[in-house]
């Protein structure tokens, strides 16, 4: 599906909901709850409440003045917008045969321009800050908006770039094995994908053990400002020099399993 809107020209952003996982307690309380035509038939009255209240506070509709949104918010926008192009990059793979025997080659990668995403994501942001009772981009806004770009990939390429930013830029083969669940051979293609994409370099790791040497995915500077402590701060709320790289490797590489919600 993914390729398929990447050949296409994706349009859809998404947004993982991490909830809390569910308990005896809770599916019990479900079962014995109201069927899901009442749950929906109150959401929708809900909604169209929050939408009729916005509509009355703004009849005819905002005029909104782009030029006092922050140059610093609207520079986040854009450094989202130019990673999610790449993440969402197609590589078309076909295998051929040789005297060796079996070698996969690729096409060049389709890599839409970040033109279009950059526009929908500052209307998301505007949208965000218009449901928050605000007429101008603020932090909670470009929080929002990175949540969004994170989400919007390849569940696998979105952990690899969670592991990159919880190492300071720099993850092994070992550790995205964990990460991932997946063979050595698997990691090596998806590193080799990063590096297809511009988005990192593969190299071999500096402590290697003998049989089995390890390699690294080094993330390239133009998205090295996500690994930095103004990333950190606005995504998390500390500081990233409290933390050290190895206790949160794993803890914030990880994606739980949960549905993705269209936005």
């Amino acid at each position: 599906v993914w390729k398929a809107m990447g050949n296409m020209g994706s349009r859809l952003f998404f947004l993982n909901m991490k909830g809390p996982e569910d308990t005896e307690e809770t599916l019990m309380a479900q079962l014995g709850g109201d069927n899901w035509r009442v749950k929906e038939k109150e959401c929708r009255s809900i909604s169209t409440e929050f939408l009729k209240t916005l509509w009355n506070q703004y009849p005819n509709g905002v005029d909104w003045n782009t030029a006092e949104d922050p140059d610093h918010i609207k520079t986040i926008i854009v450094r989202c917008a130019m990673l999610l192009a790449s993440l969402r990059g197609v590589i078309n793979v076909w295998a051929d045969r040789d005297a060796e025997g079996q070698v996969f080659n690729h096409t060049e990668p389709i890599i839409e321009r970040p033109r279009r995403i950059n526009q929908l994501l500052y209307n998301l942001a505007r949208g965000h800050a218009l449901v928050n009772g605000r007429t101008q981009l603020n932090e909670d806004d470009a929080k929002a908006i990175i949540e969004i770009a994170l989400n919007s990939a390849q569940k696998s390429r979105v952990q690899i770039f969670d592991a990159l930013i919880a190492n300071r830029g720099v993850v092994s083969t070992g550790q995205l094995e964990q990460i991932l669940n997946r063979t050595n051979t698997t990691v090596l293609q998806e590193m080799a994908k990063f590096e297809i994409l511009k988005i990192g370099t593969t190299r071999n790791a500096e402590n290697n053990e003998v049989g089995r040497p390890e390699k690294e995915l080094a993330i390239n500077e133009r998205f090295q400002w996500f690994c930095g402590d103004e990333f950190y701060r606005l995504r998390n709320g500390v500081n990233n020099s409290q933390n050290t790289p190895t206790e949160r490797t794993i803890e914030q590489a990880q994606v739980t399993e949960i549905d993705d919600l269209d936005w």
